[in-house]
């Protein structure tokens, strides 16, 4: 089996920090545990095993899945007859939680973990048998990580293609990092200077989301869901630890919004960073830029910002493919959906042509 940590990601021929970004975020975007303004149904955009632009929508609550590729010869989207059906994970209370990944040779990994019980299952699509197995011992986390209460987890690769996995309780901020040590064969907490402070800073409902910057930075944004008050980190090879990243690379106390809020970090088509900050419970967004002149995040244009496309339970995932930059946003609570893509003519986001979009309910 190739496993993610053994991953040497070559897409076009080039690896590039929008492309690490792509392989080791675009995974998943999962819902807040205890978000008011949230439902259980998950997107999951990520590159098939043919190259196909491939979603799985998975449903938290129930446990159904359904997989959807672009076949190009149709120009639709196809529901995959089968797809991914993830396995009993043997959790018993709590919530489900998961986040895909591409691996070596397109081999496609899942994590899935219970929010209360911390403890998680690795899984890998194999392609003899067609169907998801659980990955083997040496690629699973510690059945106790040290933390509880409500935790989530992140999983991403360094610029080294070390997988790392970043868990955190919701409640307080505390957080371990694990990452998979090659010579033992097992994942291991990573060394002090990699761990992020016992206490970040930010109070409230913790999200994290650990992300590649433009500089091959290793970054974390850490923020409070309730009121959007954030603190971006970053690893000092210096001084061999993570710290706060300097002023300008910080969001301002006001992005625009304050309540049910989520952050996206990414780099954007032309390589600069991006962070999409959106109200669940609204749909309102507000795209920030990192403006090289001034040194530091502005709002993006009006043109680059998105209209609302959901009222209610709205959450989103940016993304470049192919070069275009696309933003996929959807209600949780019943799978409707909208993709948008930038317009280079008219230079602001529109709706993908019908053929990219899927059915109002993606598990029929």
């Amino acid at each position: 089996m190739i496993h993610i940590s053994e991953i040497k990601y070559v897409y076009k021929k080039i690896i590039t920090m929008r492309q690490i970004l792509f392989y080791s975020i675009f995974f998943l975007f999962h819902a807040v545990t205890n978000l008011k303004a949230q439902g259980d149904i998950l997107f999951m955009p990520f590159l098939g095993s043919t190259n196909t632009e491939d979603i799985i929508v998975y449903n938290s609550k129930t446990g159904e899945t359904a997989q959807w590729y672009f076949d190009k010869s149709n120009k639709k989207m196809i529901k995959e007859k089968g797809g991914f059906k993830i396995m009993n994970t043997g959790f018993e209370d709590g919530r489900t939680m998961m986040q895909s990944y591409i691996g070596a040779g397109h081999t496609r990994v899942i994590l899935t973990w219970n929010t209360s019980s911390a403890r998680s299952v690795s899984w890998y699509y194999n392609n003899n048998t067609k169907k998801l197995e659980k990955s083997p011992l040496e690629y699973q986390l510690p059945q106790n990580i040290g933390l509880s209460g409500s935790v989530m987890m992140h999983a991403y690769l360094d610029k080294e293609n070390t997988e790392i996995i970043l868990c955190w309780e919701t409640t307080t901020g505390k957080s371990i990092s694990f990452y998979y040590n090659r010579s033992a064969k097992k994942f291991m907490k990573s060394m002090p200077g990699y761990q992020l402070p016992e206490d970040p800073g930010v109070k409230g409902k913790i999200r994290m989301h650990p992300y590649i910057t433009k500089d091959g930075s290793e970054a974390v944004l850490v923020w409070d869901v309730n009121t959007g008050n954030s603190i971006a980190y970053y690893y000092e090879r210096n001084v061999k630890k993570y710290v706060k990243s300097p002023e300008g690379f910080q969001l301002p106390a006001n992005t625009g919004i304050n309540e049910e809020v989520m952050m996206y970090p990414y780099i954007g088509r032309d390589g600069s960073e991006d962070i999409l900050v959106w109200n669940c419970k609204t749909g309102k967004s507000v795209s920030w830029n990192y403006d090289l002149g001034e040194k530091k995040f502005m709002p993006s244009p009006d043109s680059y910002q998105l209209p609302v496309s959901f009222t209610e339970n709205v959450m989103m995932i940016p993304r470049v493919e192919n070069g275009d930059e696309v933003i996929y946003v959807w209600n949780s609570t019943n799978g409707q959906s909208v993709n948008y893509l930038f317009d280079m003519e008219k230079k602001r986001y529109v709706k993908s042509e019908q053929e990219y979009q899927l059915p109002p309910n993606p598990f029929e």
